[in-house]
């Protein structure tokens, strides 16, 4: 197992800890104004360490290196979520694990590195990750098979 302190970059199949940032927790009362940067203010904004599924590295974006994610967990959705789907046990061995069906584009600087467990990432095996892509990609074809189609626009 890598840990993300040696700063290496990720690829396809990882698995680190991303802050996952909790938005509704801020709060207008919660900023400050920006030391130097006018018009700027700065927000205190709670967050948890959380597994993520790297597909693909991004282009950089402000000098950070930028990934492509699906969050993972082993906690069980509420019955008809369609946000989360089951994938088997690729976080821990004796937990299922279920994978968020919306990807985010998150930057290096959100990756957890605070030394714990937290930090660490390992990898999933090729044919494990191109499962999981195949679950993704018919829970997709699914979802808009499913979705009702807008009736073509009359030209005039």
């Amino acid at each position: 197992m890598n840990n993300l302190n040696q700063r290496r970059h990720l690829r396809a199949r990882d698995i680190p800890y991303f802050i996952q940032l909790h938005l509704e927790s801020v709060t207008e009362n919660d900023s400050v104004p920006h030391p130097w940067k006018k018009g700027h203010r700065i927000y205190s904004v709670e967050g948890k360490p959380r597994p993520m599924l790297v597909i693909q590295e991004m282009p950089r974006k402000r000098g950070k290196n930028r990934y492509m994610v699906y969050s993972l967990t082993s906690k069980k959705p509420e019955s008809g979520n369609k946000d989360v789907i089951r994938i088997g046990n690729c976080i821990d061995p004796e937990k299922t694990s279920f994978i968020a069906t919306e990807p985010q584009v998150l930057p290096e600087n959100m990756i957890s590195r605070d030394g714990e467990k937290n930090s660490a990432i390992r990898s999933i095996g090729r044919m494990e990750f191109n499962n999981i892509m195949s679950i993704l990609s018919r829970t997709a074809l699914t979802t808009a098979a499913n979705t009702p189609k807008a009736s073509p626009s009359m030209k005039e």
